[in-house]
């Protein structure tokens, strides 16, 4: 099982060369935060180590079995230890490693901390997601509806700005997608001029505030509908895989769900698409739609 490497005084301690770990999270500082696939990526520590910079997180080098090696300015992880997982761990980075031995490049063979291969039993599955907070409402959201963002989900682009956003009472401003256990993904404008599109994140009631009129939403968002072919002409500075965006561009894909747009000129929309065996669920995209 998995231990959660305690917070620690920034300069005080080092997380030996070699060590195996998991990407538990990453601060939306590091150059590394739009990639968020490498949550629960199983790694091990670079021959310089993870120096602690305090609050929990770590700076330095990690050799990952996905093949690739990263520099990180902040993030967290857990080792190989006695406690259960601190977060829901991505299911299928760990689950491809189950029954099998994960090796990490030979330059590292001889570090102390390292164990390799790493023993079945050493990778549970972590739990399903976090539960949906009290008071999340599980049920189909109304346009114009006054909401209360409880929580952001782990796995949404937001995750990390969720400091920031977790309060802020909304209305839905097109139809927003309900998955089970109460997480709602789609559009939001905020009363204090913010908008975001949600992968997931929980609404509970706000009574502050009277319900938006969706004819004065100017008759709704365009949408591209579900299955509709695609491609990908650009991706926004604002969203996550903005870093990716020269390999996404041009790419030939299939609305997964529905895009919404996002901007009174239409060129940026929000929502799932799937490229080949890729799926990505994009904040900000611009597309073109083809015959």
């Amino acid at each position: 099982m998995l231990l959660l490497v305690a917070l620690a005084l920034a300069g005080t301690l080092v997380i030996g060369p070699g060590t195996i770990v998991v990407v538990a999270d990453i601060k939306s500082s590091d150059p590394n935060a739009a990639t968020r696939t490498l949550v629960g990526e199983v790694c091990q520590v670079g021959m310089d180590g993870l120096a602690s910079t305090g609050d929990g997180w770590w700076a330095g080098g990690l050799d990952c079995a996905n093949g690739s090696a990263y520099g990180f300015t902040a993030v967290s992880v857990a080792v190989v230890g006695d406690a259960a997982l601190p977060r829901s761990v991505s299911a299928g980075a760990v689950a491809a490693e189950l029954g099998s031995s994960i090796t990490f490049p030979a330059r590292l063979e001889g570090a102390t901390g390292l164990a390799v291969p790493i023993p079945p039993a050493a990778l549970p599955l972590a739990p399903a997601g976090p539960s949906t907070p009290a008071g999340a409402i599980d049920r189909a959201l109304v346009v114009g509806e006054p909401v209360t963002i409880l929580a952001v989900h782990p796995e949404d682009a937001f995750y990390n700005d969720r400091a920031a956003i977790v309060g802020k009472t909304c209305y839905p401003t097109d139809a927003m997608t309900l998955y089970d256990g109460g997480w709602h993904g789609g559009p939001l404008a905020c009363w204090d001029g913010a908008t975001y599109y949600f992968y997931k994140a929980a609404m509970g009631a706000d009574p502050s505030h009277v319900p938006v009129d969706p004819a004065m939403l100017g008759g709704g968002v365009d949408v591209i509908q579900h299955g509709t072919r695609v491609k990908i002409l650009d991706v926004s500075p604002e969203d996550a895989f903005y870093d990716d965006r020269k390999k996404l561009v041009g790419k030939s894909c299939q609305v997964d769900g529905d895009l919404h747009q996002q901007d009174m000129a239409g060129i940026w929309y929000g929502g799932g698409v799937l490229c080949k065996k890729d799926s990505y669920y994009f904040y900000k995209v611009s597309v073109e739609v083809k015959p």
